[in-house]
């Protein structure tokens, strides 16, 4: 009788041990938590690299499963390596195979694993087993597996995780590894070698914001077999017509960039005053003119048109420095607290050009979206108890702040933008729009690059020479810069652009304008053209050298330190403007570009990486 009472004792006790130990649903608020991710890599001869992820789980609340986020295109400033990926498998701990869905998901693969009519809870193991190429980097003195393993993008914790790097082709020579903070190089992580296994383990948790990477030098004597060099054309037969076809795309861009999108100048020397002989000719090809000597505004520029003029084409800062100049002329101002405001002066908007109030009234809008507007009156309530100068900025569209542009005013830019492009035209500065002629000639240059790419693989198909279809591709670059480049300024556009480029070398000089009478005048109007031209921090900080005072338009700044604020009121501007809304989880790579050693390496590096969730 007492060992039957003793039994139901413990059966009683044993849901009340399980449910009241730290895996409690208040554990974690996504409802999860990965309790070991353990990952094993084996280096294969051809390169590629087999990783096996176990991932093992507990889920607090009823799940169909997880979804598994991982990186295979990794971008530089300077190159993109697409990886080859390929699931092996994704089965439980028993080799049971788990239903899943494989889907592109921004530079990754997502691998939505569970079944969608049926739900866990309690511990679950996630086996997924996948082959990637082309990560295997090659250096002067070793090979490299630079291998995030984990990814910081989770919403849950991870609270241990291994890796194992097998490598029987390749000795290994030495390791290391990272464990932290995204891109910090936290080393929480400890580590095992032998000849040709390295064994990894962290010491702290993941998960959110956190990753675990490694890096494993592999010995330069292998039996690695790394792809080839393309091979080079000996011998060139009569019946070669692949090589025309595929020099074909950037002739005829070369051709069209030489006869039609050269700018064309006055054939007199001046540039600063309409000449009365009006004959032109076009820019020589490699034309060495000398620098005007510029010190001022150019007359009847506004500096969106000198930033437009200079790199035919619009950018944010061409935006902010336009609404820095309608604050010179008075139409607005703008005043720094917590926030900055932007005030709308009453002035007659009549003289300014149709871009210039497009954006004036983009500010001043005082428009919702949909959905806020039921939220409106709520909102404005609080804040008139709170702040009573944002709950009118909401009311009285003469007041802005610009917190409250965040995720609006990038829907406004489009508009100025074309408004920008059509005045340029109206005023004879371009020919033709240039944003327009752009793109004609990018889809004209992918047409023709389409066009050699198709014949030349039907070339290489009948003569195995593969060298004109990698030519296309090679040519591309040259062909598509070209086409960029045919926008074609008019001779009095060309005359407003070797001015500018004097002002902007005279502006960067700098030391000249201890010389220049009335000061604060003149920094005042140049001000928004440094913006545009991207010597705005060296002006502001000369400005405070010269003890030049802030310009009366910028209110709630002195002179010592107007340098820092402006600078910090032109980005925090062209992130806000830009600003529109954006998911949580990025599908994006962090690799570098670089070597894990020699202190290139940081946790979050490397291929590999991503996160993934429950769902």
């Amino acid at each position: 009788m007492k060992k039957i009472l003793w039994a139901l004792g413990l059966l009683f006790l044993f849901p009340s041990a399980v449910f009241s130990s730290p895996q409690s649903p208040n554990m974690h608020p996504s409802g999860y938590i990965i309790k070991n991710f353990d990952s094993e890599i084996l280096v294969n001869q051809d390169t590629s690299l087999e990783v096996s992820e176990k991932i093992k789980v507990f889920f607090y609340q009823p799940k169909h499963g997880i979804f598994r986020i991982i990186p295979i295109i990794y971008s530089t400033p300077i190159k993109t390596i697409k990886a080859g990926f390929k699931v092996i498998s994704i089965t439980d701990e028993k080799g049971n195979p788990y239903p899943y869905e494989k889907s592109r998901f921004g530079q990754s693969i997502q691998l939505k694993i569970g079944d969608p009519n049926k739900t866990l809870t309690g511990e679950q193991i996630y086996v997924i087993k996948y082959q990637i190429t082309k990560v295997l980097l090659s250096y002067k003195d070793h090979e490299e597996v630079y291998w995030n393993v984990t990814g910081h993008e989770w919403d849950t914790t991870i609270e241990k995780a291994t890796a194992i790097v097998n490598s029987p082709y390749a000795p290994i020579n030495q390791a290391i590894c990272f464990a932290g903070t995204f891109a910090s190089q936290e080393k929480n992580c400890q580590l095992n070698l032998d000849k040709n296994k390295a064994f990894f383990e962290t010491t702290t948790p993941l998960g959110t914001g956190k990753d675990f990477t490694i890096v494993v030098s592999l010995n330069k004597a292998n039996q690695l077999h790394f792809p080839g060099p393309l091979k080079k054309i000996f011998i060139f037969f009569i019946d070669n017509w692949g090589y025309s076809v595929a020099l074909l795309p950037f002739l005829i861009i070369f051709y069209f960039w030489y006869t039609k999108g050269r700018d064309i100048r006055w054939v007199s020397e001046n540039i600063y005053y309409t000449p009365q002989d009006q004959k032109t000719k076009v820019v020589p090809l490699f034309a060495r003119e000398h620098l005007p000597m510029v010190y001022s505004p150019i007359k009847g520029l506004t500096p969106a048109q000198v930033g437009t003029i200079i790199d035919e084409k619009v950018d944010i800062q061409d935006v902010v420095a336009e609404i820095v100049e309608l604050a010179r002329l008075g139409y607005l101002e703008i005043r720094k607290d917590t926030d900055y405001l932007f005030v709308k002066k009453e002035k007659d908007p009549t003289p300014l050009k149709e871009y210039q109030k497009s954006i004036l009234d983009s500010l001043f809008s005082g428009k919702f979206q949909d959905e806020e507007l039921n939220l409106v009156q709520d909102v404005a309530g609080i804040l008139k108890k709170e702040d009573p100068s944002k709950a009118k900025s909401i009311f009285y569209p003469n007041e802005v702040y610009l917190s409250h542009l965040k995720n609006r005013f990038y829907n406004n830019l489009q508009s100025f933008k074309n408004k920008l492009y059509k005045n340029m035209v109206e005023e004879k500065l371009f020919f033709e729009n240039p944003q327009k002629t752009r793109i004609k000639w990018l889809v004209i240059a992918i047409f023709l690059l389409s066009g050699a790419g198709f014949l030349d693989f039907l070339f290489m198909g009948s003569t195995l020479n593969a060298a004109p279809f990698f030519l296309v591709g090679i040519l591309a670059i040259p062909t598509f810069l070209l086409a960029l480049r045919m926008p074609r300024r008019t001779p009095q556009g060309y005359a407003f652009f070797r001015q500018i480029v004097g002002l902007r070398w005279y502006l960067d000089k700098g030391k000249w304008r201890e010389e220049i009478a009335e000061k604060n005048l003149f920094f005042e109007e140049i001000l928004p053209l440094t913006i545009c031209l991207g010597l705005v921090n060296k002006l502001t900080k000369e400005m405070a050298v010269l003890g030049v005072q802030p310009p009366s338009y910028f209110v709630g700044v002195n002179a010592s330190t107007f340098s820092s604020d402006f600078n910090h009121f032109y980005r925090q501007t062209s992130s806000t403007l830009l600003s529109s809304p954006g998911g949580s989880w990025s599908g994006r790579s962090s690799w570098s570009g670089g070597s894990g050693f020699s202190g290139g390496g940081f946790s979050g590096g490397g291929f590999g990486g991503g996160g993934g969730g429950s769902w």
